[in-house]
């Protein structure tokens, strides 16, 4: 067996540095895809694949042989296959765009463009030169291969407390010019400035309805629990706090739902800025409606009972750059992460290496196959840190990903992408 789709990183070096990024906090060394590498695994992989893309953590087009790539990666790739890569605009100008995208070149392109303003745009993206990418946009949407339908055009953008104001103005502007979707997904905190930034909460929305009436107490509520619990034996009043946080826990557990009150009371200086986001987001969905674009937008909140990891579930897997197969790009390179309050390290999860092995090979690996089915029940499976009160009190297990409380390794279990906060374009 192989998968079905490829994420295949022709290069992890970018000519812009994001604020967002997780090159600005890895300890990675900048490299390219070798072509010899490529053609290796499209002669070995490709054949039966519906769709390659061809991105990852780098601007796939400061990769010298990219060209060559999209041109090998046709010649093995089935005839109806997509072929997709992601750009941040800034160099594919027109006379690029029309190799890329050719006679026979890429199917789908994504240009990642956080913002419509510029201001905005160049202050998430360092370096970036907003006319540039918007007039590299524009010629490409009047490309002959797009107005024939042969090209579709995607934005991906990142929605964080700096531009989800943005958002429908985004949109307008980009279906005005006929592309044809915008993806949203919110950040992934690779430092806790960045986190401070993000616009979600990870506490299942039904957990934090819950909680919800309790937001204008704050830690006093938390300070009454523990004073009744260990001054009632001496006073013997009547357990107001305990008796209602005990009510809120039974109501959690009867809907299948944990409670975790130390990041919600942590985070109630975010709840404001959340009811401007749902706001942003319906406006977004009443504009692309509007203009016939097609809008995906991440959830609000996560759901612990319904979830799902997103390479497994389109039965997807992530090379890295040096051949390196990981199960999803969360996993591709050591970094820091910052979520549920607290700060981890994520270890990098490789089961292969594509300079030795075959794709099928690694992909029907015992590791590899038991990995993807046990998180084909990712709910039963995987337990979610967000709902429960050790993950920000520095529980030993939410430290690093190499295991969870029921003892998986790998740890998934403060995904962001498997309760759809971010989201993967693959």
């Amino acid at each position: 067996m192989a998968p079905a789709a490829l994420q295949l990183e022709v290069t992890n070096r970018c000519n812009l540095n994001c604020v967002m990024c997780i090159r600005r906090y890895w300890r990675a060394e900048p490299a390219d895809m070798e072509l010899s590498l490529f053609k290796k695994i499209a002669r070995e992989g490709f054949s039966e694949l519906s769709r390659l893309d061809l991105y990852g953590f780098g601007e796939p087009l400061t990769n010298p042989r990219f060209l060559d790539m999209v041109r090998v990666a046709r010649e093995h790739l089935p005839k109806d296959s997509e072929l997709m890569f992601s750009t941040n605009g800034a160099l594919l100008s027109p006379s690029i765009a029309d190799k890329v995208v050719g006679e026979k070149g890429a199917t789908e392109v994504f240009f990642s463009i956080d913002a419509y303003d510029a201001d905005t745009l160049r202050e998430i993206r360092a370096g970036v030169d907003a006319d540039v990418v918007f007039r590299n946009l524009l010629s490409l949407a009047k490309h002959p291969k797009h107005a024939s339908g042969e090209l579709r055009l995607g934005v991906e953008a990142v929605a964080m407390a700096d531009n989800f104001r943005d958002l429908p103005q985004l949109i307008k502007a980009v279906g005005e010019w006929g592309v044809e979707k915008v993806m949203v997904t919110h950040v992934a905190p690779f430092s806790k400035e960045v986190f401070e930034k993000a616009t979600y909460l990870t506490i299942s929305q039904a957990a934090y309805e819950l909680m919800k009436p309790f937001a204008e107490e704050g830690w006093e509520f938390v300070k009454n629990i523990c004073y009744e619990a260990y001054g009632e034996h001496f006073l013997g009043f009547e357990r107001r706090a305990r008796k209602r946080h005990e009510e809120m826990w039974n109501e959690a557990l009867k809907r299948g739902y944990w409670i975790n009150l130390p990041l919600f009371l942590e985070s109630l200086y975010k709840l404001p800025l959340f009811e401007e986001v749902e706001k942003a987001f319906s406006e977004a969905e009443r504009v692309a409606h509007e203009y016939g674009v097609e809008l995906e937008l991440p959830s609000l909140f996560p759901d612990a009972r319904s979830r799902s990891c997103p390479y497994v579930e389109k039965e997807a897997a992530f090379v890295r750059c040096d051949g390196m197969v990981s199960p999803c790009a969360e996993f591709a390179y050591a970094h820091p992460l910052w979520v549920n309050a607290h700060h981890k390290e994520v270890y990098e999860v490789f089961f292969g290496d594509l300079r030795t092995s075959s794709l099928e090979e690694v992909w029907d690996s015992p590791a590899y196959a038991s990995f993807r089915e046990l998180r084909k029940r990712f709910s039963q499976n995987i337990p979610w840190c967000g709902d429960c009160v050790y993950s920000s009190l520095d529980c030993w297990y939410v430290r690093n990903n190499l295991r969870d409380c029921m003892l998986n390794e790998p740890s998934c279990s403060e995904c962001l992408y498997s309760v759809d906060l971010a989201r993967c374009n693959i």
